[in-house]
């Protein structure tokens, strides 16, 4: 298996919620120790980089990919930009106080304050969501943590959400005994779907649902004319 395929299965690893709701599809190694956690499917283990691909702004125009994308508008104070990752068909940029990329980089998981915004849309080649509150619901029911997930409406289309908070990593032995236990952080996040454009946006990180939710909402809301 190539590096960057590698580097790609990671990235939807992290971003199970995607695999969940049709738009990509991961599977981890059977023989490999079973985590019974919501952290697989909600939140992204602060011990991996916000963006597992090599640092990529001095490759990449941002300007062309804000242009080509629905991509955020209002941003919180101080964040910008600092690294990003694109394909066919879907884009996730990096927003931080501080360098993300380089010698300098300060900055580099959901820990340090990184927000990451994901879009896809039908040209990833990556599926489509036909009931979008179907599939929410159903990642709701089979969560650990249901009564942690919101499925409501902005801006007219399906979004799941919950909070960032903490919860209960448990290992497992091949023989089924337990190895370890541990309380782990998750970061906030909200997905949406626009059905009728077939697109999916997501964004997270340790802020506020109301700061997630603005960002969110500029990204698919139309300029007013």
């Amino acid at each position: 298996m190539g590096n960057l395929e590698m580097k790609k299965i990671q990235f939807f690893l992290m971003i199970t919620v995607v695999a969940s709701v049709g738009f990509a599809v991961s599977s981890l190694d059977a023989n490999s120790n079973e985590t019974t956690s919501q952290e697989q499917r909600l939140g992204l283990p602060n011990a991996f980089a916000a963006n597992p691909y090599d640092c990529s702004m001095n490759e990449i125009d941002v300007a062309s990919i804000t242009a080509g994308y629905k991509t955020p508008k209002i941003i919180p104070e101080g964040y910008d930009i600092q690294d990003s990752f694109t394909n066919i068909g879907e884009v996730g940029l990096f927003y931080a106080t501080e360098e993300m990329c380089g010698p300098n980089a300060t900055q580099k998981s959901f820990a340090d304050g990184v927000i990451m915004y994901y879009t896809a849309n039908k040209d990833s080649g990556v599926g489509t969501i036909i009931d979008p509150e179907r599939y929410f619901n159903e990642y709701k029911i089979n969560s650990d943590y249901p009564d942690r997930i919101t499925i409501t409406k902005i801006a007219n289309h399906t979004a799941m959400m919950w909070d960032s908070g903490i919860e209960k990593n448990i290992y497992y032995l091949e023989n089924g005994e337990i190895f370890a236990e541990e309380d782990s952080p998750y970061p906030a996040q909200i997905t949406i779907v626009d059905k009728e454009n077939e697109e999916l946006y997501m964004v997270r990180g340790y802020v506020s649902l109301d700061t997630l939710e603005n960002m969110i909402k500029s990204a698919i809301t139309p300029k007013a004319p």
